[in-house]
């Protein structure tokens, strides 16, 4: 049947509106009036007339099809709905994920800027106590230069008399 129903030049359903290119099937099987035009037309074979039937068998083939169509397009919106629910459930597990690690990231952010605090506080208490000890050794190093500086005196002084007396 198929092949008697070949269509071999562009034409349309007048019961449907539907319109078919060169080399598709026509279906569902026309009338017997329309196989006679079509056939009349070029657009289907001599055979056509063999598959064509009565206009309530063709009305019967018309309304079985668009149940047909209603059936599939149904199925079609279901499986659209379903992929959408799930498409919706993966964002939203993705954004609960994200929501989730920024959150995480928060966290470390915190301990991080938190420990760098701390080791400036440590930094500064040391650098102060190292300031301190550094002037406390200047001031001892200054204490013993000048005490230093004294006995060097001294001892000049000292050498300067031995010196006269000798002379």
């Amino acid at each position: 049947m198929s092949n008697a129903l070949k269509v071999l030049a562009e034409c349309v359903d007048a019961r449907t509106g539907r319109r078919f290119k060169a080399g598709e099937t026509f279906a569902p099987a026309p009338t017997i009036d329309q196989a006679k035009r079509l056939i009349a037309g070029g657009c289907l074979g001599e055979a056509a007339l063999k598959s064509a039937v009565e206009p309530e068998v063709s009305a019967k083939l018309i309304s079985a099809s668009a149940k047909a169509d209603t059936a599939d397009i149904e199925r079609l919106r279901k499986s659209v709905d379903d992929a959408r629910q799930a498409a919706e459930k993966e964002i939203e597990a993705i954004t609960a994920g994200v929501a989730r690690a920024r959150t995480d990231a928060e966290k470390q952010l915190d301990e991080i800027i938190n420990g760098v605090a701390a080791a400036r506080a440590l930094a500064e208490a040391d650098k102060a106590e190292i300031a301190a000890e550094l002037a406390d050794t200047r001031k001892k190093a200054d204490a013993d230069i000048a005490a230093i500086a004294a006995d060097v005196e001294k001892a000049r002084e000292a050498a300067k008399k031995t010196t006269e007396k000798k002379d």
